[in-house]
């Protein structure tokens, strides 16, 4: 069975219409002369250049569950009532980290810290954007190898920080995967350095029938 490990390199597109839905434009609301969308569209495309998506994911075995939690094989704990009670039927626990890298957010740094905010700003939404489209294309993509081998991956995922999954979870992910080899150190504070990094976690199940 694949169980994931496997460091990838993630072919994405610029998510563009999310990101100017992020930056809070609507085909449907906002009027924009045809030369300033070009020019967003011209810091996005610069923006996007620098992102570097990869990802890995892991398959991690229950071996218990109550209704306050999940216990895997190995002694962890993920302490969440509403993961338990999503995933009742997982007999593994999928976990999955996705990054741009860090050329990205090193440069809207850089470029708020000058005082160009406004390219900052499209570059943060580029990142958040591209980051979640990096997680939807490895959980596609690990849907699609579990399912050849009788597993189902559930459809919803969750992240730390979400619901009453604590970002005290993150250090699951440095268990679990080998995220020092992607560039990736845990901040004290919860959240992954260098930022647009993002780990989730979903219910795997066997198909019957």
């Amino acid at each position: 069975m694949d169980n994931g490990g496997q460091i990838r390199c993630l072919p994405l597109l610029l998510p563009e219409k999310e990101c100017l839905a992020r930056l809070g434009y609507s085909r449907y609301r906002t009027e924009l002369a045809e030369a300033e969308y070009e020019d967003i569209r011209r810091t996005m495309k610069r923006a996007f250049a620098l992102c570097e998506p990869r990802g890995v994911w892991r398959l991690a075995a229950v071996a218990g569950r109550d209704p306050d939690g999940i216990d895997l094989v190995d002694g962890r704990r993920i302490a969440s009532r509403d993961i338990a009670a999503r995933y009742a039927g997982a007999a593994w626990i999928w976990l999955a980290a996705a990054t741009i890298g860090p050329r990205l957010p090193e440069l809207t740094a850089g470029q708020m810290a000058d005082g160009d905010s406004a390219a900052a700003v499209i570059g943060d939404a580029v990142g958040s954007e591209s980051a979640d489209a990096a997680m939807d294309f490895l959980q596609k993509e690990a849907a699609a190898a579990l399912r050849r081998r009788g597993l189902r991956l559930a459809d919803r995922r969750f992240s730390p920080g979400y619901g009453d999954l604590s970002l005290a979870h993150q250090q699951l992910f440095c268990d679990f995967l080998p995220l020092a080899e992607m560039g990736l150190r845990l901040h004290g504070s919860g959240i992954f350095l260098p930022e647009k990094t993002v780990t989730a976690l979903a219910g795997v199940e066997m198909i019957c029938g």
